[in-house]
């Protein structure tokens, strides 16, 4: 931990110290080369030190470039949004990224509980986030039931939703009876359609136009969303696709 330049030297006070940073396992050393610096991750803050391990390692969650530190100060905090479980790092790029799904506030992270998984109904597709509001809340027409979820799921087909954030497919709700539901970009629905003036539908969670079914011929349809169709009156019969009973009109008998 100690040099002198001094030829015939004969008391200790000669010998110099190596500066804080730096070590030095020589005997006998004559010069100052001798004392080796400490390695980037590491530092110590006192002089004449003799040995490698007596520089100390920054701590885990943080790193140093520096070489011959002879201060803490040098050891830098991951960037929130990171961690590193090592001691001793000595670049940023050792320091991990939070996984997809999941964000980090803190500084000096040291492990990857350190990142908090986006809540239910959110999902994130980035690495490395330091906030929740890198957290999306799911769309119109999806949801998300576990937590860290990287995309939501789509409401089931014949299904839809109003509602963004949803946490549950308890949530999408089916189509009901004289409507259908119809898929647009992406297969999300956020509305079931009515099936015309004229057709009926008496089932729930169709989802498909052709479902609608045509009024028979004795019968009428007074509105869209129709669930049934109401009968002609007696000797009436209807025209085309009828939708009031002005429509039904009279069977001939010629």
């Amino acid at each position: 931990g100690t040099y002198s330049t001094m030829a015939g030297a004969t008391v200790s006070s000669f010998c110099v110290l190596c500066r804080a940073g730096s070590y030095s396992t020589a005997f006998a050393a004559v010069s100052s080369a001798t004392c080796v610096n400490c390695a980037q991750g590491a530092y110590s803050t006192a002089p004449g030190l003799s040995t490698s391990s007596s520089c100390i390692l920054c701590i885990a969650g943080s790193y140093s470039t520096a070489l011959a530190s002879a201060s803490s100060a040098t050891c830098i905090n991951c960037a929130q949004g990171t961690y590193s479980t090592a001691s001793g790092s000595s670049a940023a790029s050792l320091c991990m990224m939070c996984k997809e799904g999941s964000y980090s506030t803190a500084s000096v992270s040291a492990s990857s509980t350190a990142c908090i998984d986006c809540a239910q109904g959110t999902y994130s597709t980035r690495m490395g986030s330091s906030s929740s509001q890198s957290c999306i809340l799911c769309s119109e027409g999806s949801y998300s039931s576990t937590s860290g979820s990287t995309a939501c799921l789509q409401c089931p087909p014949s299904s839809f939703s109003t509602g963004v954030g949803l946490t549950s497919v308890s949530r999408c709700v089916k189509c009901q009876a004289g409507t259908f539901w119809s898929e647009v970009s992406g297969g999300v629905s956020t509305q079931c359609i009515s099936c015309a003036a004229g057709k009926y539908l008496s089932s729930v969670g169709s989802s498909s136009e052709s479902e609608c079914k045509m009024c028979s011929s004795d019968q009428f349809s007074t509105s869209s969303r129709s669930t049934v169709c109401t009968s002609c009156p007696v000797g009436k019969f209807k025209l085309n696709t009828a939708s009031t009973s002005s429509e039904c009109v009279a069977i001939s008998t010629g």
